[in-house]
Parts: C-alpha cells; sequence; structure tokens
C-alpha cells in the first residue's frame, strides 16, 4: 500500500511506501486537535490540514496548520496551496504519528488548465498526526473570552493571531485564572469549563 503524494498531469502519479510514509509529516497531511477542539482557533471541526513549513532564522521549526474550511490545491511538487481558516502554527514536538489514515481532498487543474469550473479533485488518504494539547486553550472557549479582560484591556483574540500565542503575554490571565481557581476551591477541568473574563475579574 502507498500513500499518494502527487497527482498532475506533468508528474503524473508520484507514491511513497505505507509503512515509512505514517511518521513523516508533508504538507496536506491531516491534525487531529484532539482535546483542543472547540477552543479557538481549534472552533471549525476536529481536522485540520498541514499547510507549509517554515522558519525564520535562528527559531525553531514551525508548521502552519490551516484549522477549518481547507480548500487544498495540490502542486506538482508535492506542496499545497491552502484557502481557508483561521490558521495557527506548531513545533514538529507537538505533533504525534497516530498510525491512522484518513480520507483527505485535494484539487488542482488536471488536463484542462486553470479557468472557472476546471478544477479537479480528488480524495485519498493521508496519515493523522496528533496535536498535544495546549494548557492555554480554554482561554477561547466561548465568545465572552473575546472581549477586553477587565484588568489590563488585552483580547485573547488578539494574542493568537498570527501563530502560537505567547506565554509571556498570557500570563497575568493565567494568574488570574489560577487565583480564582484557588479560591473557589475549584479544580483545572472545572476551571476550564467556568473561566469567563467576567468570572475572574
Amino acid at each position: 500500500m502507498n500513500i499518494i503524494e502527487v497527482i498532475s498531469q506533468r508528474s503524473g502519479i508520484v507514491t511513497t511506501p505505507f509503512q515509512s510514509r505514517l511518521s513523516v509529516m508533508k504538507p496536506g497531511d491531516v491534525i487531529d486537535f484532539g482535546y483542543n477542539h472547540g477552543y479557538y482557533p481549534f472552533t471549525h471541526g476536529r481536522y485540520g490540514r498541514i499547510d507549509s513549513f517554515w522558519k525564520h532564522k535562528g527559531e525553531p521549526d514551525n508548521i502552519s496548520i490551516c484549522c477549518g474550511g481547507a480548500s487544498v490545491f495540490l502542486c506538482d511538487s508535492g506542496n499545497v496551496s491552502i484557502s481557508g481558516g483561521p490558521f495557527t502554527s506548531a513545533r514538529p514536538d507537538e505533533l504525534e504519528p497516530t498510525d491512522r489514515l484518513m480520507d483527505a481532498t485535494f484539487w488542482n487543474w488536471g488536463n484542462l488548465g486553470p479557468g472557472g469550473g476546471n478544477g479537479v479533485y480528488y480524495t485519498f488518504e493521508r496519515p493523522v498526526f496528533l496535536l498535544a494539547l495546549r494548557k492555554t486553550g480554554h482561554i477561547y472557549t466561548d465568545a465572552t473570552n473575546f472581549i477586553a479582560c477587565p484588568k489590563c484591556g488585552v483580547k485573547p483574540m488578539d494574542l493568537c493571531m498570527g501563530g502560537p500565542t505567547p506565554v509571556s503575554s498570557l500570563k497575568p490571565h493565567l494568574e488570574r485564572i489560577d487565583k480564582y481557581a484557588t479560591e473557589q476551591g475549584l479544580d483545572e477541568q472545572q476551571v476550564y469549563e467556568r473561566c469567563t473574563w467576567a468570572k475572574i475579574s
């Protein structure tokens, strides 16, 4: 059994052996958000798609992930161009192989050439990788958390745009959540379920 990497008029069908591919992430592969599902930006379904791999000088590798509504254009190179969103990014050590495959849909122009209605769609299996639980995810549980924090005026939504939320930016909010939990005698899960800025102000 092989994994399809490319389908195009120029390259034909390019595949990779199944067993050697399960632990190797490539653009277009499926991300399972796991316990992050339901927390922004993972609010558009349980699964996302890998968009690309990138890094800035002196920084660790990052993986760009489309979290919802992904329209995945498959290039001759095996790279993809994704429309949709929202997007986030993750480090490689936040993703682990699941040894599972899932149907994934791609499209390109086939042999028709660019033009309205000329897209050709393909569905084939790709490896699934699980995103590790992000502790700060509970800050984005519902719309009430998109208002400004009453203590500092920062909106959680503003912190998460453009990539992973900086821990330093979240520290004041997390400290207030911890204080609220101690005062109310709540365990961590109960705080996740109940915390809103109104309750911890």
